[in-house]
């Protein structure tokens, strides 16, 4: 249902959903912030975006909180929910947050980092990730990237 919710823009309803979901005892699990984490990023409906990004990183918080790891698709929708935003300083709030959850980035988190850094004129950062991560330490970009 919030699947649903989020494809139909509706995260007053997803929100819903979740807080139903949870006042019932029945434990959301990473692919549900996910996918909550998708409709921040992706909905049309979303006019403030450091509220929006404020609630992705807290249910970051709660999934934590509740004795759940989040995995690498998770952080790689909230960098990417940072990066729509242009909040490269959250992206890498997210980013290190994913070391600190010992979840080992991929070419999707370095290309969405780099695009980033792109978007916000820090191309010396994108050049310095692009070398750094992908060329040196052998991480095979994809097309994207």
């Amino acid at each position: 249902m919030i699947d649903l919710a989020v494809r139909v823009d509706d995260l007053d309803k997803a929100w819903k959903y979740l807080d139903d979901m949870k006042q019932t005892g029945i434990q959301a699990d990473s692919f549900t912030y996910s996918t909550l984490i998708k409709g921040i990023k992706n909905g049309k409906k979303v006019q403030n975006g450091p509220h929006a990004l404020n609630k992705a990183f807290s249910l970051l918080k709660d999934l934590q909180e509740e004795g759940l790891q989040p995995d690498e698709v998770l952080f790689n929708c909230l960098i990417d929910a940072c990066v729509k935003f242009k909040d490269i300083k959250k992206a890498e709030e997210a980013y290190h947050s994913m070391l600190k959850a010992k979840i080992v980035p991929s070419s999707v988190t370095f290309g969405i980092l780099i695009k980033g850094y792109g978007n916000t004129g820090h191309l010396t950062k994108a050049f310095e990730i692009f070398d750094t991560f992908l060329k040196k330490k052998n991480i095979r970009p994809n097309d994207v990237t």
